[in-house]
């Protein structure tokens, strides 16, 4: 090459994990709380490092566990072993080796973690994690980020193509998108889902590739809310929904014919969750167990036509006569799965 380019040194960190999925919450309580943590999360984000996230979803939202040591009630006092001196045979074993083996018989036998999982009190924190498309406040690009199901109104708006500008509201939208998504889709906790064959209205949200078109379906789910989306929210999430309306109607405000701008504020949020999980904290509902281990998972073999509108983007919605939308199975999958927009 006539012309080289300079030299450079490539760094790759490679971390352990940073959470647990966002479906593996335990108790109403618990999801709240991570919603709560998030808005706060992202509020630093915004005021102190100026900055906006811009790919908020159910893949960069995790709970962070941090386990409590159990140490034995009270120190166990062990005494030395005596050798007499006038001894000239060596003890079998040493001290260090006599006074571990006396710990572990004060502890009792160390047993396997119950495939049934724990019912340990664990203290949970919500994590925004992936910042590979944040970016400075007020920075207009001609190019959108996100991942589809979660992406603001105003990035896939072809009005706003070339001067949208992600916003820390937008990044509060893409939150509660994500709180939708997990409610409208699970029964109860640790991503307890729905039968295929529920009617679930936001499932459009996740087969649309088309940008144009799934800012429609979104607008008109998101203006007839009641109706087209908390009329299908599952039994377990009751207690939730009245919270749920009173951020719904902040976060998409209906002017006229069209969804307003959001009038949302990172106080509006924390507000109102925080009420939330008082109420939601009566309930006393018993949290599930955790790290439940699954037995003789079997592989998922090819998806039939039938199931394949279940999962994102296995081929390209059809909008034939006898097109069906069937509600996707909530997981999580990497970033990679999912399609991130561009030249919005």
């Amino acid at each position: 090459m006539a012309h080289q380019p300079p030299a450079r040194d490539h760094r790759r960190i490679v971390n352990g994990p940073v959470g647990n999925p966002l479906t593996s919450f335990r108790s109403r309580e618990e999801f709240v709380k991570v919603l709560l943590d998030c808005v706060e999360w992202l509020e630093y984000l915004h005021i102190k490092c100026k900055i906006v996230h811009g790919d908020i979803s159910v893949n960069n939202v995790v709970i962070f566990r941090e386990p409590q040591s159990h140490p034995p009630a009270s120190p166990i006092k062990i005494k030395k072993p005596t050798i007499k001196k006038t001894s000239t045979k060596k003890p079998d074993t040493t001290t260090a080796q006599v006074t571990q083996n006396a710990v572990l018989q004060a502890q009792g036998p160390i047993l396997p973690a119950p495939l049934t999982g724990v019912t340990d009190h664990i203290p949970v924190f919500g994590v925004v994690i992936d910042y590979d498309y944040a970016r400075f406040l007020n920075i207009i690009m001609d190019r959108t980020s996100g991942t589809l199901p979660f992406m603001p109104l105003a990035a896939l708006d072809k009005r706003k193509r070339g001067k949208f500008a992600h916003c820390p509201t937008d990044d509060l939208e893409s939150l509660l998108q994500t709180a939708l998504a997990v409610v409208c889709f699970t029964t109860g906790p640790c991503g307890a889902l729905r039968e295929p064959e529920d009617h679930v209205p936001t499932s459009r949200w996740f087969n649309e590739t088309d940008r144009e078109q799934l800012f429609k379906d979104k607008s008109y789910d998101l203006m007839l809310y009641e109706e087209e989306i908390e009329a299908h929210i599952t039994e377990y999430w009751q207690p939730f929904i009245p919270y749920l309306r009173r951020l719904v109607a902040l976060t998409w405000p209906v002017v006229g014919r069209e969804i307003g701008p959001s009038v949302a504020t990172h106080e509006d949020y924390k507000n109102i969750l925080k009420e939330a999980l008082k109420a939601i904290k009566k309930d006393r509902e018993t949290p599930a167990n955790y790290a439940v281990t699954v037995i003789n998972r079997q592989k998922r073999g090819r998806l039939s036509k039938a199931e394949a509108g279940r999962y994102p983007y296995p081929t390209k919605f059809s909008r034939g006569q006898n097109s069906q939308r069937i509600p996707r199975l909530l997981e999580i999958k990497h970033l990679s799965t999912w399609k991130d927009s561009v030249n919005a």
